[in-house]
């Protein structure tokens, strides 16, 4: 089996990684709402921004809440794209249920539009031509196709992992064509790598997400003033959450973690709102509730998904004033200060772009013991790794934090070390350049072969 090619991204440029650098990037971005994605995206923008002054930035938003955020970017071009089938491209990495009633009429309409939208992208690439298109998530499998009918370089940003067992031939099938139609591929982890199966095609990259470390510096943020803000007491112990109150998130299983744990334990949540009435679960509901966490312990079932918000909503009854619902926030640092441990309960294997900033700012991390997770988290050492789907494990390891700070405030140090060495942006935005570097060299050659192989051609007489 062929292994995943790394980019080293600590290392200075070597000489061969000198070349041309595209006129124009492209970058397609796929969300509707602040997170992981759209933050490494923007501190990418920015860093080439200074980098490579010359290169052109063009964000290209799938859905148009998302172009205010972009448009801070210092001289990056922001506009609305089209729109793609982002729901078929989360059920194809399985991050979403493949059959789902909710959403199987938008999927059937997608799919059943899925050739007029490729046909209106490859004219929008043709029309605007960029020198390289670069994706921002594994879901815009519809813009590859059109990258590639359209004759650009194409680079695909993988920062999902594809979700699934060894066996399931879904994520086999959808990584072998993500890496057939990409150039080049950038995956944010030796895991999410490894999920696209065998790099035969040699595209495969590995360039970690980049933080900003100066941003997320401990020392910048008055965490005090962040808890006064939204009514948290003084001497509460703050669990912070990123990511709002998704499956993915593990939020079901925080919320019975937090019942576990004494009143002075709060637990702060940022993104998505939960239902705003009051949920007064039926009984065939709470019947359905059992029977998956049933399927969940057994392993017919990665992890409870029906009514979701629901449940998560039941679940809340009597730790309503311990629970704080900020919302989409914008900047993340003042309530990472404000936290005494930063939790990733990741139901879905994945890279945690908040426990690299929890890092940077020497705090404690507790996240599911997922292979994502414990390739990157040395347990014990710069924080704590819990059984997925265990709450009492998760209140457990809050106390142990809660009781133990010297040894929480090594979590952090250690942490912080490893974020330096390992998310630094100058670094790691190196290493895309690079990748850029060498795909316009590789244009530029087969371009003068195509113009060789033309001044051979017989003259007709």
């Amino acid at each position: 089996m062929a292994e995943t090619q790394a980019v080293a991204t600590t290392e200075p440029l070597r000489p061969e990684e000198t070349g041309p650098l595209p006129a124009v990037v492209a970058y397609i971005h796929h969300g509707q709402v602040p997170g992981g994605a759209p933050t490494s995206l923007r501190i990418l923008v920015e860093e080439i921004g200074r980098q490579a002054p010359r290169t052109e930035r063009r964000i290209w938003c799938v859905f148009s809440p998302m172009m205010p955020y972009f448009a801070q970017i210092e001289g990056a071009q922001v506009d609305k794209y089209i729109e793609t089938p982002v729901l078929t491209g989360k059920k194809l990495i399985g991050w979403s249920p493949l059959f789902q009633a909710s959403a199987l009429g938008l999927l059937l309409r997608q799919l059943m539009a899925a050739r007029a939208t490729i046909a209106r992208e490859v004219a929008w690439l043709r029309r605007h031509r960029p020198d390289i298109v670069h994706l921002n998530s594994a879901t815009l499998w519809t813009s590859a196709i059109a990258a590639r009918r359209a004759g650009i370089p194409l680079v695909w940003h993988v920062r999902e992992t594809l979700h699934g067992r060894a066996w399931n031939p879904r994520k086999h099938l959808y990584g072998s064509f993500l890496r057939r139609t990409a150039d080049a591929v950038i995956a944010i982890s030796p895991q999410d790598a490894a999920s696209l199966g065998s790099d035969r095609e040699g595209k495969v990259n590995v360039v970690y997400n980049a933080v900003n470390l100066d941003r997320f510096a401990p020392e910048r943020h008055d965490g005090q003033a962040a808890r006064k803000s939204h009514g948290i007491p003084d001497d509460a112990f703050v669990i912070l959450s990123l990511g709002g109150f998704s499956y993915r998130k593990g939020a079901w299983q925080l919320i019975r973690a937090l019942k576990a744990l004494p009143d002075r334990f709060h637990l702060v949540v940022a993104g998505d709102h939960l239902p705003r009435q009051p949920i007064r679960p039926t009984m065939p509901m709470r019947l359905r509730w059992r029977l998956e966490n049933l399927a969940v312990r057994i392993g017919w079932r990665a992890t409870q998904t029906w009514r979701y918000p629901e449940r998560v909503k039941a679940e809340c009854a009597g730790v309503e004033s311990r629970l704080h619902q900020v919302g989409h926030v914008d900047d993340v640092a003042p309530l990472i200060a404000a936290c005494d441990a930063l939790v990733f309960a990741g139901t879905i294997p994945h890279f945690a772009r908040p426990v690299y900033e929890a890092w940077a700012m020497e705090k404690p991390v507790v996240a599911f013991d997922t292979p994502v997770m414990r390739s990157e988290i040395a347990n014990g050492e710069d924080g704590l790794l819990v059984p997925r789907d265990a709450p009492e494990a998760l209140a457990a390891a809050f106390t142990f934090i809660a009781q133990n700070p010297s040894r929480a405030r090594e979590f952090g140090k250690h942490g912080r070390v490893k974020a330096l060495g390992r998310f630094d942006s100058g670094a790691n935005v190196r290493a895309v350049l690079n990748i850029y570097r060498k795909l316009m060299t590789d244009l530029s050659a087969k371009a003068e072969v195509a113009t060789a192989a033309s001044r051979d051609l017989p003259k007709r007489p």
